[in-house]
């Protein structure tokens, strides 16, 4: 309650994932939005939470949820229920956020919150502006352009990446032999 004259945009995750009831009674006795991560993981637990109105937005994963085909059940059921819904990111490479990227173009419901956090490869290269200085020692050779504040889905066939040869190469290990 006294951190709600912060004006705190959500509150992620706040009880550990397996109490939604918790996070119900929370939602109710505060003023700052709730946000599910963790507890909306599978889909009877998105159904759970929707049942118990225990959130005000969403935050999926695709990696955590189940990928792409999922994620788009997981979307059509939040918009259903009118939850609005944040992207998160595993911290990954071009690959990871190329998939996610076509994934917020794809499904207009996730457009309803301004924030995204799609930016994997942005963190892991610490740039989180593309165009004036392109990143070309990731493992996807062309991954997300980010400009003035907007990520752009990589475009071409596919996802849109091509692998990176030469960062596969420098990546690669010999392994154990049996």
């Amino acid at each position: 309650k006294k951190m709600e004259k912060y004006d705190i945009m959500m509150a992620e995750q706040p009880v550990p994932y397996k109490e939604i009831d918790n996070l119900a009674r929370l939602r109710q006795k505060v003023g700052i939005p709730i946000c599910a991560d963790e507890s909306a993981t599978d889909l009877n637990h998105l159904l759970e939470i929707i049942e118990k109105d225990a959130v005000d937005l969403l935050f999926i994963k695709l990696a955590k949820c189940g990928g792409i085909r999922k994620g788009l059940k997981w979307a059509a059921i939040a918009e259903a229920a009118g939850i609005p819904v944040m992207m998160g990111c595993m911290t990954g490479t071009g690959f990871e956020s190329a998939y996610q990227a076509h994934f917020l173009a794809a499904v207009e419901w996730m457009g309803q919150m301004d924030h995204q956090e799609n930016l994997g490869v942005a963190i892991i290269h610490d740039q989180f502006e593309t165009v004036k200085k392109p990143i070309t020692d990731d493992l996807a050779k062309n991954p997300l352009r980010i400009e003035n504040g907007y990520q752009y889905a990589p475009d071409g066939p596919g996802l849109g990446v091509e692998l990176n040869e030469k960062v596969l190469a420098k990546i690669t290990t010999k392994g154990l032999n049996p």
